[in-house]
């Protein structure tokens, strides 16, 4: 539940726990405090955790894997009250790492998805601007390098795009441009 003091407006890109959260006090106690201060640290403690798994990663990379892998809180995709959802840390881990990532929907109300690796739908009766973006990783789970591609997603219609490498390891990821609004993605995860 978003508390009652919690910022609600274009600005907000995640939700984390800020209500009854225990803390150390000034006096070196423990003390129970509410606040966004509060919810802060644990999105950046989340971001320091992917960055010791690879410290490659840049803040636009963070901002998009912690936004990406984001339990949705009310209303599916992104809302003025939880953002792009609330912090779900484990799923950034196996995001990064090439474990198996959260289910995609497979209803129309996605407003695109993959229908093959090298094909996506847009399921909406309107045309997207949108950006594509291959990203390729090692056996290791170590990020390769990621290409990027402006992409015309015409209402109703699939797009053929760029197939990942036979035998690849890979994350597709497609934003509405103007926004950069996650609209779909898919990933082959890495063997263990």
């Amino acid at each position: 539940v978003v508390a009652d003091h919690s910022t609600h407006n274009k600005s907000v890109m995640l939700t984390a726990p800020g209500v009854d959260v225990r803390s150390i006090s000034a006096s070196g106690s423990y003390s129970v405090y509410s606040g966004t201060s509060y919810a802060v640290p644990q999105v950046v403690g989340a971001a320091a955790v992917l960055l010791s798994i690879d410290g490659a990663l840049t803040p636009a990379d963070l901002r998009r894997l912690l936004s990406e892998t984001a339990t949705d809180g009310d209303a599916q995709g992104w809302d003025e009250y939880y953002g792009y959802g609330i912090l779900n840390v484990s799923g950034s881990i196996a995001a990064l790492t090439g474990g198996p990532p959260p289910p995609e929907p497979e209803t129309s109300d996605t407003p695109c998805a993959f229908t093959s690796a090298s094909e996506i739908r847009n399921y909406t009766d309107e045309d997207i601007d949108a950006t594509y973006l291959l990203a390729r990783y090692d056996e290791a789970g170590m990020c390769l390098g990621v290409q990027s591609w402006r992409l015309s997603l015409p209402a109703g219609q699939t797009v053929t795009v760029e197939a990942p490498e036979e035998g690849s390891f890979y994350g597709q990821f497609v934003y509405e441009t103007a926004t950069m609004t996650p609209l779909a993605k898919a990933r082959k995860s890495l063997s263990k």
